[in-house]
């Protein structure tokens, strides 16, 4: 191709970051999953990466940068980068258990086999769960059901991360979030018959509870929602539900 061909190419290249950088800014400022825009934005730059060794046509990094209220550009990953260091997460905390892959990026361990028809009923949930994480880019080890000191149902993009399936009322849902608080440091939950806002509401309820009982929260949490029939991943930061939670304490 000439340079001014080369040149319109790596424009396209720059349209497409620029394009998933804002997506990924405006599903965070919805409270939604960004991960797969995240992922595109990854790809995206190393195609430009690629392209630029491939011709000489040097990346003007100006190019693909977006406004934003601090600057801070949303970051790209790579499915593959969050593959490795799950896989290395779960080697570390399970070094002599074995993974098998039941489904694209979902890896359930050989001790996690149930062991009678109750336990295949609940692994049967779990894996649904997972599967909605990884159906959303992210990277879901199932750990091993009986292990010494373990107290999370999955290792998801790195981190441990309790899930719940939740078919009970609100207050079913807030109870099962304190409860899963102690067990991961990420939580997973799916729900139905419930509103965003009204769960939302609930968690920032029983927060400031634990605030007030002086029980220490981890700000580095995620806190993942999936309501049956929005076919929506929320993605919450828990310090912004903690923020919230000690304005309301007087």
């Amino acid at each position: 191709m000439t340079r001014y061909e080369g040149e319109q190419k790596l424009r396209g290249i720059e349209r497409n970051i620029r394009h998933y950088k804002r997506r990924a800014l405006t599903q965070e400022a919805a409270g939604v999953d960004s991960t797969k825009a995240r992922v595109k934005i990854g790809e995206w730059q190393a195609a430009a990466r690629d392209f630029t060794k491939q011709t000489g046509i040097q990346r003007d990094s100006a190019r693909e940068f977006i406004g934003t209220i601090d600057g801070k550009q949303p970051r790209g990953i790579t499915t593959a980068i969050q593959k490795t260091v799950t896989k290395n997460v779960a080697e570390t905390i399970f070094p002599s258990e074995t993974w098998t892959e039941i489904s694209e990026n979902l890896f359930l361990a050989e001790g996690r086999i149930p062991a009678n028809p109750t336990e295949r009923k609940k692994q049967e949930k779990e894996i649904l769960q997972a599967k909605i994480l990884t159906a959303h880019s992210h990277t879901v080890y199932l750990s091993p059901e009986k292990s010494a000191g373990k107290n999370f149902d999955s290792i998801t993009d790195g981190v441990k991360t309790e899930l719940k399936h939740i078919t009970g009322n609100i207050k079913t849902l807030g109870t099962q979030y304190k409860y899963a608080l102690k067990q991961g440091d990420n939580i997973f939950i799916r729900t139905q018959d419930k509103t965003q806002q009204e769960i939302y509401s609930k968690l920032i309820g029983e927060t400031k509870t634990l605030i007030e009982n002086d029980v220490k929260l981890s700000e580095s949490s995620i806190i993942y929602v999936w309501i049956d029939g929005e076919n929506i991943l929320h993605q919450w930061k828990l310090k912004n539900i903690i923020d919230i939670a000690k304005s309301l304490i007087k």
